[in-house]
């Protein structure tokens, strides 16, 4: 499983998408979760590594959509929010 970071800059609007690289335990996804309700900028989902291998471009281009709804992550499959 990989961890995907959406980041929108507050100044200019741009969009980032990129991996979070570091191993995935029980306190990273809590603190992430924690500094996403604190940091509305920022969003953090989960998706398998098989998926991401397949399907990245897809969910990268969705998530640098303006704006990413549930409804948008659910149509797309595979990838939760934390």
């Amino acid at each position: 499983m990989i961890i995907l970071c959406r980041e929108v800059d507050k100044d200019t609007g741009a969009i980032a998408v990129y991996t979070i690289n570091k191993p995935i335990t029980d306190e990273l996804l809590r603190n992430l979760r924690i500094r996403a309700m604190l940091n509305p900028e920022l969003r953090y989902f989960c998706v398998l590594q098989s998926r991401w291998d397949k399907e990245g471009a897809e969910y990268e281009r969705m998530l640098r959509r303006r704006q990413v709804t549930h409804r948008m992550i659910e149509a797309i499959g595979g990838m939760a929010e934390i």
